[in-house]
């Protein structure tokens, strides 16, 4: 790739018009707003880039969520991307939190309402990895969405985790693995 085709592409994607930003905390909507425009706004017009994809819309625009709630993730360090349990890690993640009737899903989330979202995943690279639990505990709720979470890999490790939550663990990384390799 040249250095031309690499600012083509900058000046082409990387523009407000094309972008979505968040913004997460306790903020004040109209100081926030005008921060946004003052970054965001102004600059020479470019033209919006064609592509397939849906626009969200034109100009910038402002919507309010509430989330009443916490955030926490747990993390345990783990092997890198050369290690023969990999895999297995990877399948763990998947059955603890990767669909609505894994453990974490159904027993913090639909079962004791203590999370609006909790999902697990597998990271890894050259030196390492890491089991990651996130938890958006509702209002109140976070110290016992956490001993909850320590109560269900207590379980867990000593009873294992069930073939049907496996079998579907593995059934949803494979067709993972097979719209990787198509996109």
């Amino acid at each position: 790739i040249q250095q031309e085709e690499l600012q083509a592409f900058y000046r082409t994607w990387y523009q407000p018009s094309n972008s979505i930003l968040a913004i997460v905390g306790p903020v004040q909507e109209e100081a926030a707003y005008k921060e946004v425009l003052r970054y965001f706004s102004g600059g020479p017009p470019r033209p919006e880039p064609q592509t397939p994809l849906p626009r969200l819309g034109k100009g910038i625009q402002v919507k309010l969520a509430s989330f009443e709630g916490s955030r926490a993730v747990l993390a345990f360090a783990g092997p890198g991307l050369h290690h023969p349990d990999l895999m297995a890690l990877e399948l763990f993640a998947q059955a603890l939190g990767g669909a609505a009737s894994s453990p974490l899903e159904s027993g913090l989330r639909l079962k004791k309402h203590l999370c609006s979202s909790v999902s697990a995943s597998y990271f890894a690279d050259l030196q390492g990895g890491y089991l990651q639990i996130e938890l958006y505990a509702r209002s109140g709720l976070m110290q016992e969405a956490i001993e909850e979470t320590q109560q269900l890999l207590l379980q867990i490790q000593t009873e294992g985790l069930s073939t049907a939550d496996l079998d579907r663990a593995r059934a949803q990384l494979l067709v993972g693995r097979a719209v990787d390799r198509e996109t």
